[in-house]
């Protein structure tokens, strides 16, 4: 068990951004809102891609997503930001399965998504 204590710097926090009406639209088709990997975490897990899942809803957590996964392909198309994930979502079809590319810690497997009826 490791255990790391760290003091909270408040002056340091990332700010939130609203989301944009594209990364609302694609929220509501998957169930996810995922922002991008910082430098640090990149390095940290050795991720050249990816961004990391905030909230899984609906068809993400039907599927069992969750916080903190690293998603790495939608369908099949790396994802390398945020930017990616929302041009690949919004032409996702309606009607179709699509696998996504995941990662939890040292565990990566596809997973087989049905995107809601936008």
């Amino acid at each position: 068990l490791t255990l790391t204590v760290a003091q909270f710097d408040g002056d340091n926090v990332a700010k939130a951004e609203t989301p944009n009406k594209s990364a609302q639209a694609s929220a509501q088709v998957l169930g996810l809102t995922v922002r991008d990997l910082s430098a640090e975490e990149r390095q940290q897990l050795g991720a050249g891609a990816g961004v990391v899942v905030m909230t899984a809803q609906g068809p993400a957590a039907r599927v069992g997503l969750r916080e903190g996964d690293l998603l790495l392909q939608v369908g099949n198309t790396q994802v390398n930001n945020t930017k990616d994930f929302e041009k690949v979502v919004t032409a996702l079809p309606k009607d179709k399965t699509v696998p996504l590319l995941i990662r939890r810690g040292d565990w990566v497997q596809y997973v087989a998504i049905r995107p809601s009826v936008r």
